[in-house]
């Protein structure tokens, strides 16, 4: 859903105001949802700031408030007021958001250590924790990453010795490659990964 206006309007906004746009943001009145939209914004990015300051921020407010459009009939009024909620949605949207910026982060340092941490180029697995990486929640769309981006034999050799677990030398005598040509695909794949993995909007929320 998008919004025409961009007016930052003070955090300390009338909470009546709001909480007269109550029920009809509730019955899905869209012309409700706009003004509350430009009502809200301050008061709710002054809390996301408290979590996290930056360039996200007003994509976080836009999420929240996205959010709670899909969620308005599960809001009740005998609970508390209607800027409490949202703003409870607005901080929780920017934990989550902290969090995935701190996964990305050690992510990326995971591939940094295997990529540099051995000048012969060989790659320790056991050491920097690649193949977990493929068990946690980013390994779908480090996947996605690489078939994207990565060239089909050097997918070949990561998936085989991250995801399936196969040495470097079984590889090498099952795909009937040189081991050299093993080591150094998995280390230009790697180089690659990391270099496309930064370039990724990193922030996208999955609820």
């Amino acid at each position: 859903m998008t919004h025409a206006s961009n007016t930052v309007l003070n955090p300390k906004e009338n909470v009546d105001a709001v909480e007269a746009l109550t029920q009809r943001f509730i019955d899905g009145d869209v012309e409700a949802f706009t003004e509350l939209y430009q009502k809200v914004r301050g008061i709710l990015i002054s809390h996301i700031r408290q979590i996290f300051r930056g360039a996200y921020e007003e994509d976080i407010f836009s999420e929240a408030m996205d959010a709670a459009w899909r969620k308005r009939h599960t809001y009740n009024q005998r609970k508390g007021k209607l800027v409490f909620w949202l703003t409870s949605i607005a901080r929780k949207k920017a934990i989550d958001f902290l969090r995935r910026v701190d996964a990305r982060e050690r992510m990326l340092d995971r591939y940094k250590t295997a990529l540099s941490s051995d000048p012969s180029n060989r790659i320790h697995h056991e050491d920097t924790g690649i193949r977990h990486l493929f068990q946690e929640e980013e390994g779908q769309r480090i996947l996605e990453i690489m078939k994207r981006h990565l060239t089909e034999v050097q997918v070949q050799v990561m998936t085989l010795h991250w995801i399936a677990r196969k040495s470097q030398r079984t590889i090498s005598d099952e795909q009937n490659i040189p081991l050299g040509t093993v080591k150094d695909r998995l280390k230009s794949g790697l180089g690659n990964l990391i270099r496309h993995v930064q370039r990724e909007p990193f922030y996208k929320d999955r609820s």
